[in-house]
């Protein structure tokens, strides 16, 4: 136990393994979850060392790659067997991918670049399911996606899938999926699906962005929101993984444009609509859309669900500094110029929600598509996984919020429940790696709970901290 109560689950020596001065950048783990078996991949700048674990945490396997050309920067997904795992990666644009093989059993690696068509398409995101990692783009101007089937023999086939059918079934024939997706800037048309992690706490500057993809038991989630009037909610259901459509209303305010957005935990879809007089909450039964409970705060009102003050802080706010709103027409005014959005988290007491408002930044609105997070670089907390691994995206953009918010205790009802907000995970990773330089620091979430990994460069060690999700 470390002197934070928290158990060393795994530690990995360098010191016989590289020879080379260069630093560990990056961590990933993969859970086989029928094995129990997990893999370890180490990224230097030209190496990646892997490593693989039996269910008793005794390593039983290592491997050296040379790795793939520099562009192929972001892992998206993986394919396994009992002893073979392939990791899939793409070029910053989606345009390009190339994956490598790690045999542990035959003790050989594997690269592959594919040879696909991606002319008149945008990527969207990745799924990976056991024996295929799946590829979704959409093809520009149209309600037609692709969805590319990568597997573990190196192969990749498609399928298109039209959504007219559904958008049809639905009296919405003239929906534009495509265009609920992008947004222009300037010259470019920007596509960004941010993947959330839902079962640990998150940040408003992921749960502001309009386009967001949840998994669940059997497929995933996407949820549009561009739209002032519906969240369009699409459900991609295994085996087939071709969506079923929802146009989820928002509660309707007299402003004719009023922010919006929403964000999904278990069965609950929560959404919020808000303008400078007035804020709507509606926490809605995700398999009827019935409405469990709704909140209306008006502007002279006091906010009587919420137990913390309203805080505006960040970098994009008084150089980082935080400061106490009093009133609740500054709150509402402060988040109707800025993007607003509800995260919740689901705990053992009920639910945690933050609420509020992040400013967008200049150059891109939003850290899916420019790499920055208020001031701070993308890169310092794992671009490199911002599909592979959205724990990492959770974690990293704790801290280092630009928001003006309040924080919410619920039952599992959604009545407002008072007390004060407890510590969550990465409250407590922050106390213990705060002695640290940070240098490989992750965070994953492995079965019901969060290990969190730091790589010490003066001692060539890797450690992996277990802590309970709370």
């Amino acid at each position: 136990m470390t002197a934070y109560g928290q158990e060393e689950y795994l530690e990995i020596s360098f010191k016989d393994v590289k020879s080379s001065s260069a630093y560990i950048d990056n961590v990933h783990l993969v859970k086989n979850q029928e094995t129990g078996f997990l893999s370890i991949f180490a990224e230097e700048s030209k190496t990646t060392y892997g490593f693989q674990y039996d269910e008793n945490l005794k390593q039983v396997a290592q491997l050296t790659s040379g790795g793939l050309k520099r562009k192929y920067k972001e892992i998206i997904g993986q394919v396994y067997d009992n002893d073979r795992i392939r990791l899939l990666q793409k070029n910053k644009k989606g345009t390009k991918f190339a994956s490598i093989l790690y045999d542990f059993n035959a003790q050989v690696t594997e690269e592959i670049e594919y040879d696909v068509d991606m002319s008149d398409q945008k990527f969207i995101q990745s799924y990976s399911k056991g024996g295929a990692c799946y590829v979704f783009t959409i093809f520009k101007n149209k309600n037609l996606l692709r969805k590319w089937v990568f597997k573990l023999d190196g192969s990749v086939s498609h399928i298109d899938i039209s959504l007219q059918e559904e958008l049809v079934r639905n009296r919405f024939s003239s929906t534009n999926i495509y265009n609920l997706l992008t947004e222009t800037q300037g010259f470019n048309t920007i596509l960004k699906m941010v993947k959330v992690e839902n079962r640990l706490p998150n940040t408003l500057e992921i749960a502001t962005e309009e386009s967001k993809m949840y998994a669940h038991d059997n497929g995933f989630y996407w949820t549009l929101d561009s739209n002032h009037h519906y969240t369009v909610l699409l459900d991609f259901q295994l085996p087939d993984l071709e969506p079923t459509i929802t146009f989820v209303e928002k509660t309707k305010l007299n402003t004719r444009l009023p922010a919006s957005n929403s964000f999904i935990v278990g069965n609950v879809l929560a959404q919020i609509v808000s303008s400078s007089q007035e804020l709507k909450l509606n926490f809605r039964d995700i398999e009827d859309m019935e409405s469990l409970k709704t909140y209306d705060l008006l502007k002279d009102d006091e906010i009587t669900f919420k137990n913390s003050p309203i805080l505006q802080e960040g970098s994009v706010y008084s150089f980082g500094a935080t400061r106490k709103l009093e009133k609740t027409s500054k709150f509402l005014r402060k988040i109707a110029s800025d993007k607003n959005g509800i995260a919740l988290f689901k705990s053992d007491n009920g639910y945690r929600a933050t609420i509020g408002g992040v400013r967008p930044q200049s150059g891109g609105g939003g850290f899916g598509a420019m790499g920055a997070l208020g001031s701070i670089p993308i890169a310092s907390f794992g671009a490199a996984t911002m599909s592979f691994n959205p724990a990492s995206f959770a974690y990293g953009s704790y801290g280092f919020t630009g928001s003006t918010r309040i924080e919410s205790l619920f039952h599992n009802d959604f009545d407002h429940r008072e007390g004060e907000l407890p510590d969550n995970v990465f409250d407590e990773i922050e106390e213990l790696s705060s002695k640290w330089l940070k240098r490989a620091d992750d965070v994953y979430l492995i079965d019901d709970f969060v290990l969190f990994g730091n790589y010490q460069t003066n001692r060539k060690l890797f450690t992996l901290y277990k802590f309970q999700n709370k």
